[in-house]
């Protein structure tokens, strides 16, 4: 009989430890890792940008000729998709929508791996716009990455400064100071 209530017991207090995990993640001021990445390591196009416990598919633009090329020519973008732009060093970079053919919203993520700021529901440019005419779109203070969304998703996932961010599958040589290892 005392093993039978020694069990109970047992089973009782990790229930108990169960339940009271969030509460002691939220005093503690951290968060559980949140789910699976879902784009395996090493693909070199593809990453997963996790912003606030939402996740999101990512293409990659790293290389000059890949940030200067972005989004402009396509028609659209899958839900909770985007792109992913990666600079060097953390910078208050100037973004506009050459040849762009629907809205999107500008997520800035900081080299501390929270969002910064966000510009949301940048418009396309009218067909034939001359280039001199396009405005440009800039952060309040200096991002690492800008993670091109399409518009409006940043207030449908309730998306805000200040989100921690994590970044799954960035390729090897590629600096990534919000990987799974990060802070």
């Amino acid at each position: 009989m005392e093993s039978r209530s020694s069990s109970l017991r047992e089973l009782a207090a990790r229930r108990l430890a169960l339940a009271l995990l969030p509460l002691c993640l939220a005093v503690a001021g951290c968060a559980p890792a949140g789910p699976a990445p879902t784009v395996q390591a090493g693909d070199p196009d593809r990453a997963e940008v996790v912003i606030g416990g939402v996740s999101f598919e990512a293409e990659l633009a790293v290389e000059p000729d890949e940030r200067a090329q972005g989004l402009s020519g396509r028609a659209s973008l899958p839900p909770k998709t985007g792109m992913l732009f990666v600079f060097e060093e953390p910078r208050v970079s100037s973004f506009w929508m050459k040849e762009m053919r629907f809205p999107l919203d500008f997520v800035w993520i900081g080299e501390e791996c929270a969002v910064v700021d966000i510009t949301a529901d940048v418009p396309a440019p009218a067909p034939g716009a001359e280039l001199s005419d396009l405005p440009s779109y800039s952060p309040g203070e200096p991002a690492a990455y800008n993670f091109e969304i399409n518009a409006g998703e940043a207030e449908e996932y309730g998306l805000a400064v200040g989100d921690p961010v994590r970044i799954y599958g960035m390729p090897g040589g590629v600096e990534d100071a919000c990987g799974p290892s990060a802070r």
